[in-house]
């Protein structure tokens, strides 16, 4: 059999071997190329530790598509996942230390943020305080300061009549353990980003954070790494 036109000039000009040699990139290798799982990475970098049912409500994707997005993710290593409770709780291996989880994991509700970090802020305070400075009602902090106290985030006091809630001395260690190793942080998200492909630059470096800038596949996107992982967040 006669061989084809192609492979002769190929063979012609010493080309054969090197044509063999080449291996073709593989389809979809860039995971975070796909819109739904960037917005699933970015929403871990901004809300760490958060569980399914709770990415599901807060990224409006369904639950059986959000748990393929997750596979995928995990498969890459761009994500993990631990066991807190009877909740599977997801975070970025660059961003969050896995012993950290169950910890964080407890500030993933956005309310309990808002209420760890005016304590940060405003040092001890009772209850009435809370609730009147975060504009909410009374239940809305009642529970959450009774969970977030048993998980030894914050630790209450008891002055005459009245109750007063501060941060716990664990969590403002762990908070800045996490500041202190900001450089790292930085340079193993990028590592994450290089290696799917998005062609990561640094734009900005904030005091509370770095902005990058990727290669989406139709264009150029920013992504804010926050520092602090109990930064709370708006949008």
């Amino acid at each position: 059999m006669r061989e084809g036109v192609g492979k002769a000039l190929r063979r012609a000009f010493g080309q054969e071997d090197l044509i063999r040699k080449l291996e073709p990139r593989e389809a979809g290798v860039s995971r975070l190329m796909n819109p739904k799982r960037r917005r699933i990475f970015v929403h871990l970098l901004r809300s760490p530790c958060s569980h399914l049912r709770q990415l599901s409500r807060e990224l409006d994707i369904p639950t059986q598509t959000l748990k393929w997005h997750l596979a995928e993710l995990k498969k890459a290593g761009i994500l993990d996942s631990v066991p807190v409770g009877n909740k599977k709780c997801f975070f970025v291996p660059a961003r969050i230390e896995r012993e950290d989880v169950p910890t964080l994991s407890h500030l993933s509700d956005e309310m309990n943020r808002r209420m760890v970090s005016l304590l940060l802020r405003r040092g001890a305070l009772p209850q009435k305080s809370i609730f009147t400075s975060l504009k909410t009602y009374y239940q809305a902090v009642q529970h959450r300061l009774k969970t977030l106290e048993e998980a030894g985030l914050v630790r209450s006091d008891r002055r005459g009549r009245k109750r007063t809630y501060e941060v716990s001395s664990e969590l403002v260690e762990l908070r800045d353990r996490y500041m202190e190793k900001k450089t790292e942080m930085s340079g193993k998200l990028r590592k994450v980003l290089e290696d799917d492909g998005l062609a990561p630059k640094v734009v900005k470096t904030l005091t509370r954070s770095i902005v990058y800038t990727i290669d989406t596949g139709t264009g150029r996107e920013e992504i804010e790494l926050f520092l602090d992982p109990l930064e709370v967040l708006k949008g």
